[in-house]
């Protein structure tokens, strides 16, 4: 019986060999630094809302 290969094994023997432009490197650096703000930002709001209702709750 041959070996049974999980479900990544035939998409990295395809993609093996396969590398990103210049292009795609430098758009997926910005889309990573977008993410990264993006959640930055959410958090810092999500701790403004947490001061706002330990405030509010005070009064």
């Amino acid at each position: 019986m041959g070996e049974i290969k999980s479900t990544l094994d035939p998409v990295m023997e395809r993609t093996r060999d396969m590398t990103l432009s210049d292009e795609e490197k430098t758009r997926q650096k910005q889309r990573k630094i977008r993410r990264r703000h993006m959640y930055a930002h959410l958090a810092g709001n999500n701790i403004f809302v947490k001061i706002r209702v330990v405030f509010s709750m005070g009064n």
